[in-house]
């Protein structure tokens, strides 16, 4: 659904494979686990790998983007990724948004997400005022948590957790439509561009 003024709002992201999305769900369930409330956590299916978040795109910027995305991807070759750790922003002792990192493949997305940050940037999309940092959101702790329950996470945080086994192959990009509803945000593929490096 687009605003009245014909803009819809967008991103470019990995989308993740069932494995992924199960290993995400695994990682939740141990932290619901020591913590049994006041955070509210993304769905699995609904997580994506973000490199660019765009805001609100035109249709005329629609088309451009998509260009851009091919440009992009042809100057990088598909690469295997595998999930880390979980961990807190702005840090474990404090946390207000619990994530994912990554631990293989961190160079080969910082350097496509850089690469499409200098592409979108003469589209009207500025570059992100703080450093790209590969993750999946897994919750956002609620405004009035408890102090029992920061504490609670805090502790489920340290040292920490490893999320064994979860790999994938990144084989493509997306441009996505986002939607927010009450019930909680609603994602729409646009375009995919498969990578694939132009031999030299």
């Amino acid at each position: 659904m687009a605003s009245e003024d014909g803009k819809i709002r967008a991103f470019i992201a990995v989308e993740l494979t069932e494995e992924v999305r199960r290993a995400v769900e695994s990682a939740q369930a141990a932290l619901r686990h020591r913590v049994a409330s006041g955070v509210r956590w993304v769905a699995p299916e609904t997580m994506h790998l973000t490199l660019k978040f765009l805001g609100e795109v035109s249709a005329a910027q629609v088309d451009a983007v998509s260009g851009a995305m091919h440009r992009v991807a042809r100057s990088h070759a598909p690469f295997q990724v595998s999930l880390n750790a979980v961990g807190a922003f702005p840090n474990r002792q404090a946390p207000r948004v619990l994530w994912l990192d990554l631990r293989d493949g961190l160079q080969a997305v910082s350097e496509l997400a850089g690469s499409l940050e200098g592409a979108v940037e003469p589209l009207g999309f500025p570059r992100e005022g703080r450093p790209f940092r590969a993750h999946l959101t897994l919750g956002r702790v609620r405004e009035g948590a408890s102090p029992t329950t920061r504490q609670l996470l805090s502790a489920a945080l340290q040292p920490p957790t490893a999320v064994p086994g979860a790999a994938m192959r990144v084989e493509s990009i997306s441009l996505i439509r986002s939607v927010l509803r009450p019930e909680g945000p609603e994602y729409t593929p646009l375009h995919e561009v498969r990578l694939g490096a132009v031999p030299g």
